[in-house]
Order: structure tokens, then sequence, then C-alpha cells
């Protein structure tokens, strides 16, 4: 019994602050997953309230956001001038696709390294439609302009192989330059599709899968050799051009790795190629069921060693 009343008074012990790559939302499970230990995931069922805190993070680096754009609505700190090969602007429209991609890497309480700064390459239509032509402008005009040690690009869409898109795509790689890719929405082998099937190639192309809360595949992720690692994609908590929403699919899945990069990269004062390197390897085995074609088990993980902070698993603030 006396054992017992002294574990119990220790519950109720007050327990220091929270380190600073906290914040509190209960609705955020996605970017709770990123920052947890598997051991303190437990599949989902166990949440503390406390998610990873993007604010300050990522500073320096620079995002390429080749989508509909980006609404001007204020949640993205540093939205730069980018470009357009559709439409009038780099303004989003429709549904406001490129604004929740944008979202999930710098949007203020939504994103992952919310100092980046995120640069619009409008390339698609308001219904997240686009032509060859508007996407290879658009992916040279990166190619053109980006700087290899700070630079990230971010596609969130993808269609029918093209053999020019993948070659516009491994241009960006071939120059040092992390190209972070949605895998796809069909439910089928990414290899089949571009530009996601350059994850099987040489170079900096990186195929993100989307999984659930449970760690489980989402069902109409699509999988495969040429997927490097899976990152929260079902029902995710994203800012719109007017209000916030929950999101869907794999092109919500890549942000998250990409804002993964850009803290990174900021916080360890490497380059966004080194800084990829130390995101796969701080990813977790952690994924439920590897679906066909032997894809990874990889999964978006914020910590591996104390790139950020001492191990969680050990530091009193979790004991409390």
């Amino acid at each position: 019994m006396f054992n017992l009343i002294v574990a119990l008074a220790l519950i109720i012990v007050p327990c220091p602050p929270a380190p600073e790559y906290f914040a509190q939302a209960e609705d955020d499970w996605a970017r709770d997953r990123i920052l947890e230990p598997d051991d303190f995931w437990r599949g989902g069922y166990v949440r503390d309230g406390f998610v990873w805190d993007g604010a300050g993070k990522g500073a320096g680096i620079t995002v390429y956001v080749v989508d509909t754009g980006i609404a001007d609505n204020g949640y993205i700190e540093n939205l730069a001038p980018g470009f357009y090969s559709f439409g009038k602007n780099t303004l989003d429209c429709g549904k406001g696709h490129g604004t929740s991609v944008a979202s999930l890497i710098a949007g203020a309480g939504y994103g992952v390294a919310e100092a980046a700064t995120i640069v619009p390459v409008r390339v698609l239509n308001c219904s997240g439609g686009g032509t060859r032509k508007a996407i290879l402008a658009g992916l040279s005009w990166i190619a053109n302009n980006a700087s290899p040690d700070t630079s990230i690009v971010n596609i969130s869409f993808g269609g029918k192989a093209d053999k020019a898109v993948d070659k516009a795509v491994a241009a960006i790689s071939d120059l040092g330059i992390p190209v972070i890719i949605a895998a796809g929405n069909y439910g089928a082998n990414a290899a089949k599709y571009s530009p996601s099937r350059t994850g099987c190639d040489d170079g900096l192309m990186v195929a993100v899968a989307a999984s659930t809360w449970l760690d489980l595949p989402w069902t109409g992720s699509n999988y495969g050799d040429c997927v490097w690692l899976y990152a929260p994609g079902a029902n995710v908590l994203a800012m719109g051009p007017t209000d916030e929403k929950l999101v869907t699919g794999t092109s919500f899945s890549a942000p998250y790795v990409s804002g993964a990069i850009a803290a990174y990269a900021a916080e360890n004062g490497v380059t966004t190629e080194e800084a990829l390197s130390m995101v796969m390897e701080a990813t977790s085995n952690a994924m439920t069921i590897a679906r066909r074609l032997n894809t990874t088990k990889a999964l978006l993980q914020m910590f591996s060693g104390d790139e950020f902070a001492p191990d969680l698993c050990t530091d009193d603030w979790w004991m409390c």
C-alpha cells in the first residue's frame, strides 16, 4: 500500500513547462504523431494533446510549392513572390489545394516549419488539372532560380507516366535539391505514375505515401518500391484559403516531409540534401501493415538522437 501511495503522489506533482517543440492542439493528430515516439503512440489510442510546434522552425529554408497557387490569407509568415504558368497570378482558387499543402509546411498553427519561406509555383488550374507545358515551365523556372543548399520542392500532384516531367524533376534533383512528391491516390503501384515513379531512380526524388492515425496505410495511397516513407495523410488538419479543414490524400503527406526537411536543415545548419538524410534516418519502422510490392514501413518521425531534443523516453517531462 505504501508503494502505491508514493506512486500516486508522483503522478500529481506539477509538470515542468513543456519544451519549445511542443504545442497543444487536441484535434491535430498528424503533428502529434510525428512528435510521439512509437512507445507513447500505441496505435493512436493514447493522446496527450501535445503536438509538434513548427513556430520558428525552418528559418532560412525555401520551399517551392508546385500546385494550384497559394492564398495570401496571413497564415504563411514568409510567403514570397513566385511563378505562374497557369492563370493570371500565383493566388489559389477553387478548393484551395495548394494553400492547404503550403499550410502543412509553414502555416501558422498547422505547419512543421512555420519560419520557412514558401514560394508558390502555380502550374495547375482551380480543379487541380494541368498541362505538360505548364508543369514543365514551372519546374524549369525552379531549376533556374532555386538555391541548391537551402531549397526544397514540394509536388503534390501526379498523373500518367510522362518522361518529360520525370526528366524535369530529375534535373532539379541533380542540383542537390530534394523534390518531395505525393505518391498518388490511385491505390496502385507508384511506379506507374509521374512524377512519383522517379522515387525509384537515383537522386533526391522522394515519393511519400499516406498513413492513418492507426499507423496503417491509407487505402487510397499508392505504394511500392518507389515509396521512400509514409507520413500522415488521412483526415489531417490544414488551412484553406478562408478556413481550416480536414484533408486526405498523399498530397498532404508530402508537405509534412518537406516541412521536416526544412526544420532539420535550419536547426542543424546543414544543406537540405543533408537534412533529407537526417529525416530518413529518423523514420520509425512503425507502419502496421506493409502494402504490396515490398513497400517500406518507414514513418515520418521528428526525433532521432538529440537533433532537436533529449531522448523523449527518458526526459523528466515525460514522467509527469
